[in-house]
């Protein structure tokens, strides 16, 4: 199902964040939302999530779905390890066996099966967010919420872990909204890219280009499109 935003307005001591903004995302798609620090980007998966309301607007075809949220920071429960941080968010939606087969699953994809049994305090940052990204993938929701989820890490790092998300969202394609300011880090990852302005924040543009499959940054039509997003996202 797509997730329709009609008209919404949000307002924070006075100061209009968002002023009748609409926008949609495309069921089993990933839309990225880019735009400069304190544009709303995070304020706007928060309504969707339900976290905090509109002013006034709404939001439609987000009530009969289950919502995971990856935040900028992993938020891993510290007296777990990675395989029960993983786990537990299985236990009540699946039978044992099938929660213990898909939390192995999701470990191994992100690379830290023989970290399987470590608590968060002996793991890296990077290592972290894995665990987090394996978290909210396991989870069978409907629709993921990414707010910035490789911010800071180094660009080895971010890679890797993008790879991995990728590699994660393939196996089961679900609505995914992704919300970066990197526009290299939408390009790769999205299919739908939403340019966002500033505050009252509403859509300069919208990019299409899940038709693309080259997205290496050399690719002619990557090229083209960077310079594309670089004009609007600058403007």
């Amino acid at each position: 199902m797509l997730i329709s935003v009609h008209d919404l307005n949000k307002t924070y001591q006075g100061n209009p964040v968002f002023k009748d903004l609409s926008m949609v995302f495309e069921s089993n798609e990933i839309s990225c939302l880019l735009g400069p620090s304190g544009c709303g980007k995070t304020t706007l998966l928060n309504l969707i999530s339900g976290l905090i309301e509109a002013d006034n607007g709404k939001i439609e075809g987000v009530d009969t779905q289950c919502i995971s949220y990856l935040f900028q920071e992993p938020r891993l429960l510290p007296w777990k390890t990675v395989w029960e941080n993983v786990e537990f968010v299985l236990k009540e939606k699946l039978d044992q066996e099938e929660s213990q087969k898909l939390t192995e699953s999701y470990i191994r994809l992100v690379g830290l099966w023989e970290y399987k049994d470590y608590y968060p305090n002996h793991l890296s940052g990077g290592m972290k967010q894995r665990v987090a990204i394996a978290r909210a993938f396991a989870y069978p929701s409907d629709l993921l919420l990414m707010d910035e989820p490789f911010k800071g890490l180094d660009p080895k790092l971010k890679s890797d872990l993008i790879k991995a998300f990728l590699e994660l969202w393939s196996k089961d394609q679900r609505t995914v909204v992704f919300v970066t300011h990197e526009i290299d880090e939408a390009i790769e990852i999205g299919q739908t890219i939403y340019i966002l302005g500033q505050r009252p924040t509403s859509v300069k543009k919208r990019f299409n280009i899940g038709h693309i499959k080259d997205r290496k940054s050399l690719a002619p039509e990557i090229q083209v499109l960077r310079t594309e997003i670089h004009k609007e996202f600058n403007l």
